[in-house]
């Protein structure tokens, strides 16, 4: 045995592995249900079988990817693994589904929900090569979809037992195999949908394990069981098990054929791992894993990588990166073992022994099982000739008791007849009494048998008058029902007739309106007239506007470079207690706004009763130094929010105060208050867009410390407040300089800068969110603006990349998906718009327009697009 990194000719290296807080913050402690991709180093899991799904490298150790899944607050996710012919479908094993979704970023959108009976999930395999997905339930039936087409669904029958255990060829793309909890193997071929061969395995407990031999000519299938210490290797095509042997004396929790070499692994309960050969089955080496050995379950699984030597454990919370090592001189002989003849006849030898005593313990247990059976026939025939004796003694206490019933109802029965006998001569004596007075009853009857006619014939009578008051009343009644009519049909005419004589008098009056109109077309024409000239003299105006406004932003970008080096204004500095008062000593009912860019900002009052916005810096800068505030103070440009003062005792600064909020008050209301000041006009929205613009080509011409542009990092809705005329300025600038500056990140172009997340992710662009490192150059700041101007567009903060992306192509969804709060849009000059949002939010960094390219830039079309909402705000008002 090994001491820990293998013996002999193999050598087991352990790489590194990862558990507890490494995978969780609160650490993990669920048992690992882990899948490999084919072609890339990743392995797949969820760590809590809850809504996570996390994607590890495993040469670099490093996290790829995570993902929180859709689902409700009791909704589990057992197993996760990927689809090979897709990039960026992962299909998921839940309660009672399958489903299979794909990546958009940092989110999962579901393509499908696979489910066809009232059952758990139980396993499932994704083929590596064709497109098909096989799904167990706790059913005796399984299923396989194709989703090259709509999902094609075939059924597969066959098993008597849940199925257990479900697995594809990793050669041969046609063969699969399944187990069920009865130890029953059926292999299959997928293109005839039928059964190649069926096996038993008699392992004690549940085939957990199964797994085909790569390579090569042969037919093999290797099995372990839960609560089994023995391997078993299968000749498939054959339908015989060619070796069996105690691979432990713990239950074998792995087993499988090594994918490149000649070997085969297994890894018992305990967490020894041990290598045997695949041709004479001997152990060649062994290892005990570095999994947490307090637990009683060591190891879960075991999968080796397609595309290299290593293989990964996965435990109780934990997983771990293994690594065979062969030397080249051992390679070599094994190589050179395998062509000579002693050793092939030694392995036929081997394998011709583990026949025969396999042969042999079967002969043994049918042996047993025919004396059992014979054992139970004889028990059986005594147990009959038992019971038959039984019944003739129960047969005999039956007919004594039936006897005496008899008797006892045959007593009863003649005590009767004498009462009966009695009682008839009783009734004899009454009938000669009563003969006497028959005569005179017989009278009797037939004067009341007169009066009995006489009062039939009244009574008839009086029905017959009874129906015809009855018909009278009704007719009465009809009578004043067709009355009243009468009188509402008469009350209803005279209306419509008052009604025809207003319709006529408002026909005459619309004559006379149109005869006014008709008469007022040519006053119509000479004032279209001169409105065209009114609006060829305000554009001859416009473009003498924008050409000076042109050539101040030139002069404004010239100077931009030695802004940092003026002092446009002196600061104010406040003391402690000045800002203390003003904020009634920052009081929570004080603080402004929400999200993480207002954290610690509150609304303030001066003693001369103006208004000012207080922010206190974070924690994270130990202090504020004055070149660092010089640097936000010098930034001045008409749409940044204006640094009044400072405060180094309390680590304050003081801005200007904007009475109209944030843009996203004005996009999305959350509460009472901001629904009732209403929504921003479709009109204004394209004005701060443009403004916006105006302030990022500002930000990205200034250099930084290290002479690269200032980077904002934080460009959204929540971001841009407005003032009491709603002109937008941009807030936040001190956080990007001081948090790059103060720590000696300055933000250099291509420098990798961790960035902070929060529930406002999807500003954040994708290649961040992948490699969790940014290179802060200006595309960051560019796809947060797409993303913020086609929410703009649509009124929604959370998903309006795919709103406008799903209705660009047509006209009707686009003008459905544009917000209606904002008015009636113009179409067309949202859609122009809307391209450009998308353009600048697209996952391809490369793809992103820049922000002052001629004519093509993002800052010229907004700015294009804004004169002319002004012109034609301006020929209105005109």
């Amino acid at each position: 045995m090994g001491d820990g990194h293998g013996e002999g000719e193999v050598q087991l290296v352990p790489m590194f592995g990862r558990k507890g807080q490494d995978i969780l913050p609160g650490g993990c402690s669920w048992w690992l249900f882990i899948n490999l991709h084919p072609c890339e180093p990743w392995l797949i899991f969820t760590p809590d079988r809850k809504l996570l799904l996390q994607v590890w490298n495993y040469e670099d150790g490093k996290q790829v990817a995570s993902w929180v899944v859709p689902g409700g607050v009791n909704d589990y996710v057992f197993e996760a693994g990927f689809i090979p012919q897709k990039d960026n479908w992962i299909v998921l094993r839940r309660w009672r589904i399958y489903e299979v979704c794909e990546c958009q970023g940092s989110n999962l959108r579901c393509l499908t929900q696979l489910q066809t009976i009232e059952s758990y999930t139980n396993r499932m395999a994704v083929h590596q090569s064709l497109p098909c997905l096989l799904a167990g339930f706790d059913h005796n039936d399984f299923f396989l979809w194709h989703w090259s087409g709509k999902w094609e669904k075939t059924k597969f029958e066959g098993h008597k037992a849940d199925v257990s255990a479900l697995v594809f060829h990793s050669t041969e793309a046609q063969i699969f195999a399944s187990a069920s909890k009865d130890n029953i193997i059926k292999v299959w071929n997928l293109e005839r949908r039928s059964i190649i061969q069926t096996l038993r395995d008699n392992g004690q407990g549940l085939l957990c394990r199964m797994g085909f031999c790569r390579g090569g000519e042969r037919s093999l299938l290797i099995t372990s069981h839960w609560d089994d210490p023995n391997v078993r290797v299968w000749d498939y095509k054959k339908g015989t098990c060619i070796a069996r042997w105690k691979a432990d004396d713990k239950c074998i929790k792995a087993a499988f054929f090594h994918p490149h070499l000649p070997y085969i692994m297994t890894a018992a309960r305990d967490g020894q791992i041990k290598v045997w050969s695949d041709s004479s089955y001997q152990q060649v080496s062994s290892f005990s894993s570095e999994l947490d050995a307090q637990k009683l379950d060591i190891v879960g699984n075991m999968i080796p990588s397609k595309l290299s030597n290593k293989f990964i454990l996965a435990g109780q919370g934990e997983f771990r990166v293994m690594e065979v090592e062969i030397g080249e001189e051992d390679n070599n002989n094994e190589q050179q073992k395998q062509k000579e003849s002693p050793c092939a006849k030694h392995v036929q030898a081997s394998s011709s022994s583990i026949m025969s005593v396999a042969v042999n313990e079967a002969t043994a247990v049918s042996r047993k099982a025919m004396e059992e059976i014979e054992h139970t026939v004889k028990a059986l025939v005594k147990d009959n000739l038992q019971f038959e004796e039984r019944i003739k003694k129960e047969v005999a206490i039956v007919d004594e008791n039936c006897k005496k019933v008899v008797a006892g109802v045959m007593a009863e029965y003649w005590a009767k007849e004498r009462i009966q006998a009695e009682r008839v001569q009783e009734l004899e004596k009454e009938m000669q009494r009563m003969t006497g007075t028959f005569g005179e009853s017989k009278l009797r009857i037939q004067e009341v048998e007169r009066q009995a006619g006489r009062v039939q014939w009244m009574e008839e009578e009086m029905q017959t008058m009874r129906g015809i008051i009855e018909q009278s009343t009704l007719r009465i009644q009809e009578a004043e029902r067709q009355a009243q009519r009468l009188q509402q049909l008469e009350k209803e005419m005279q209306t419509m007739a008052g009604r025809f004589e207003k319709s006529e008098l408002r026909i005459q009056e619309v004559e006379r309106r149109l005869d006014g109109e008709i008469s007022g077309r040519k006053a119509e024409e000479e004032c279209r007239a001169r409105l065209s000239q009114r609006i060829c003299k305000l554009e001859n105006k416009l473009r003498e506007e924008v050409a000076k406004l042109e050539r101040a932003e030139a002069a404004s970008l010239t100077l931009a470079s030695n802004v940092c080096t003026a002092d446009p204004h002196l600061l104010k500095e406040y003391s402690f207690k000045e800002l203390q008062d003003a904020t009634d000593n920052f009081d929570v009912k004080r603080k402004f706004g929400g999200g993480e860019q207002f954290e610690n900002t509150y609304l303030g009052t001066l003693q001369d009763g103006s208004l000012v916005t207080v922010r206190k810096v974070r924690d994270a800068h130990a202090e504020l130094e004055t070149e660092l505030v010089d640097r936000v103070r010098t930034l001045r440009h008409p749409h940044l929010l204006t640094l009044l003062g400072v405060c180094y005792e309390g680590r304050c600064l003081v801005y200007e105060h904007m009475e109209r909020g944030s843009l996203k008050d004005w996009i999305s209301h959350h509460d009472e208050e901001n629904a009732a000041r209403g929504f921003l006009p479709w009109y204004a929205r394209f004005r701060v867009m443009a403004e916006v613009a105006r302030a990022l080509c500002f930000l990205h011409s200034v250099p930084s410390a290290s002479g690269g542009p200032i980077i904002h990092r934080a460009i959204k809705p929540a971001s841009i407040l407005l003032s009491d005329s709603f002109v937008a300025k941009i807030c936040g600038v001190d956080e990007a300089i001081l948090d790059t500056e103060s720590s000696g990140e300055v933000g250099r172009r291509g420098t990798p800068l961790l960035v902070s997340t929060d529930n406002n992710s999807h500003y954040i662009a994708p290649d961040y969110l992948h490699q969790r490192v940014l290179s802060v150059t200006e595309k960051m700041d560019i796809y947060a603006f797409g993303i913020t101007i086609l929410g703009m567009l649509t009124g929604d903060l959370s998903n309006a990349f795919e709103i406008i992306e799903d209705a660009i192509e047509d006209d009707a969804a686009f003008k459905n998906a544009l917000d209606p709060n904002a008015g009636c849009w113009d179409v067309h000059l949202a859609h122009e718009v809307a391209k450009l949002g998308l353009q600048c939010a697209s996952f391809n960094r490369r793809r992103r327009p820049n922000m002052m390219e001629p004519d093509v830039g993002i800052l010229a079309i907004l700015d294009g697009v804004a004169r002319k909402v002004d012109l034609a705000q301006s020929a209105e008002d005109g």
